[in-house]
């Protein structure tokens, strides 16, 4: 039986999550998904949405999902780069062209790490795989 832990640091109160494996996994895989499980959730809890005046940057480009922007926050302390998962266009008479973004962590999308799956039984294991584990390949 395999298990591991990680722990989210802005959370003070204790509030558990308990993944199961979808294969068998080593202890290091196991660390690996739930560190990436913790990474992505934290950011992915927290999101900002900021209504800009127009619908282009300083540049002349309009605003576009997936590009980051830097962000500053002075009540709050805060600065720093984030990404842009939605943008929302919107005219009216009272408030003229404005864009809504929302903004989010860069670590939202962070790539899941590697499973294993059973392997075949003529398949060939590569290299990096630990001979001594016939049962499993990376995907």
């Amino acid at each position: 039986q395999v298990f591991a832990t990680a722990t989210d640091k802005n959370i003070a109160r204790y509030r558990p999550l308990i993944v199961l494996s979808e294969t068998s996994v080593t202890p290091q895989q196991a660390k690996d998904r739930v560190e990436w499980e913790a990474a992505v959730r934290a950011a992915r809890s927290e999101q900002i949405t900021a209504n800009v005046q127009g619908w282009t940057q300083e540049d002349g480009s309009v605003w576009d999902v997936n590009s980051f922007v830097n962000l500053s926050i002075p009540t709050v302390g805060y600065t720093g780069k984030k990404l842009i998962k939605q943008v929302s266009f919107s005219l009216s008479v009272d408030s003229g062209s404005v864009c809504a973004l929302v903004l989010v962590d860069e670590d939202s999308y962070l790539p899941e790490p590697e499973k294993v799956k059973k392997k075949k039984k003529d398949q060939v294991l590569p290299e990096e795989i630990d001979p001594d584990i016939d049962d499993f390949e990376y995907e």
